[in-house]
């Protein structure tokens, strides 16, 4: 293009459209970096995982830039659960999953129950897509805006904290990490405007959202054969894991059982956490005790089958020095069947005697001549050394009167082994035919 002497421009004029373009990049290059800062504070949470408590705040992972909440929510989740979760409503981690798309509409009181049930480091996805008539309901992709002005697909948060009132999550937005603390009131007000339903609320092992507030709790853990003790408060029993001043806000009754008293023994089956975060114990009875009025006593490691010299009198009913004294025998040498072995807070080993000999426990430190009784039973057949077919046997042949044999083979004990004895037995008539010992 060429310019006339009145087309052309000026050095000045030049300098000044100059000046302007800088400005201007000047002023969105402040507004996009003004726009949004993340939190100054980084506040770390203890969420209670699969694999013990991890600390999570907003900046646990990186920024995985805009409109890749899904992503980032998925991120957390891992650290905290030890696997990302799914797309996909109908799978056993969806709380929600037997819920309508009406049973799921972002009201307060949903808002309050759902959230209330739900453990700490849950991911809630919120949305406009319908289960029943959209197709594409499982897609968690980028929002798409509807003719209501709602947005589709929605939005990703991690729950981090919680209170009577409402509760803390972080997210990941277009231009950053967010932690958020809001009320149920102000939940309400920042998303029901833009969002229908909660899509989902996942956790691992999530059970189906019921109306009861009290069903609501995750397992973390089984046992067999644990033993605490009731330290603190009434002890009390409860149907579901919850105290009757939990702050659900509903009907429903939680059932108070019974109350143990202090230094009562109680088994633990299970362990639970209920939607508030808090830990319980499920007794061998079936209802629920807070862990904070328990302490741990002792557990089982294992069944044995030991005989022993015991070098103490009395047996205790408890695997403890100072537990009540539950026999005492007649001498300080005596034979015992050990049956169970057993280890206390103290990490201190203890044995578990016979019923027979009234199942007392007794310190591993008062005994001696552990003997492990195995009892291993050899039949004749294709591969025992007297068939003159066989490879594997040994020697290899027929047997000799006045020759010795071996039979090669392995004995497994969880106690060291200083004696094997064994015995060959006639199977047709069981008679002892011969001893033998002193392993080789």
């Amino acid at each position: 293009m060429r310019f006339t002497n009145n087309d052309r421009l000026t050095n000045h004029s030049i300098k000044a459209i100059l000046i302007f373009f800088t400005v201007l990049v000047l002023f969105i290059t402040l507004h996009i970096n003004v726009g949004y800062a993340e939190p100054s504070s980084h506040n770390k949470y203890d969420i209670p995982g699969n694999n013990g408590v991890v600390k999570i705040g907003w900046d646990s992972v990186a920024w995985q830039g805009s409109d890749q909440c899904w992503e980032y929510a998925r991120l957390i989740y891992e650290k905290i659960w030890g696997h990302k979760f799914s797309k996909y409503f109908n799978d056993s981690e969806n709380m929600l999953r037997n819920l309508s798309d009406d049973e799921r509409k972002i009201t307060l009181d949903n808002t309050k129950n759902f959230i209330s049930q739900a453990p700490l480091g849950s991911s809630i996805r919120i949305a406009s897509a319908r289960k029943d008539s959209d197709s594409s309901f499982d897609h968690d992709g980028v929002g798409q805006t509807l003719s209501t002005g709602k947005v589709k697909y929605g939005h990703n948060i991690i729950i981090v904290a919680k209170s009577a009132n409402g509760f803390t999550y972080i997210e990941n937005i277009s231009s950053g990490r967010n932690e958020q603390t809001v009320t149920w009131e102000q939940f309400i007000s920042k998303y029901a405007s833009k969002y229908l339903y909660f899509k989902y609320i996942k956790f691992p092992n999530a059970p189906a959202y019921t109306s009861n507030p009290y069903a609501q709790f995750t397992p973390t853990g089984t046992f067999s054969n644990v033993y605490y003790r009731v330290i603190k408060g009434a002890g009390t029993l409860f149907e579901y894991p919850y105290s009757d001043s939990s702050p659900k806000g509903h009907v429903n009754t939680n059932i108070e059982i019974s109350s143990l008293t202090a230094k009562d023994v109680v088994e633990v089956v299970e362990t639970v956490n209920n939607s508030l975060g808090n830990s319980w114990a499920k007794l061998r009875n079936g209802y629920f005790i807070s862990m904070d009025n328990l302490e741990f006593l002792y557990s089982k490691e294992e069944s044995v089958n030991l005989t022993a010299t015991s070098t103490q009198k009395d047996l205790q009913t408890l695997p403890f020095a100072d537990a009540i004294v539950g026999s005492t025998m007649s001498g300080s040498s005596m034979q015992v069947n050990l049956v169970e072995k057993y280890k206390n807070k103290y990490n201190n080993i203890w044995y578990k005697i016979s019923s027979d000999q009234g199942g007392y426990f007794i310190n591993i430190n008062n005994l001696s001549n552990i003997t492990n009784n195995v009892t291993l039973t050899l039949k004749s057949g294709s591969t025992w050394p007297g068939d003159k077919n066989s490879a594997t046997g040994y020697p290899r042949g027929e047997l000799e009167q006045g020759k010795g044999f071996g039979l090669r083979g392995v004995i497994e004990s969880n106690e060291n082994i200083t004696k094997v004895v064994g015995s060959i037995t006639n199977l047709s008539t069981g008679a002892n035919v011969s001893t033998a010992g002193s392993p080789q």
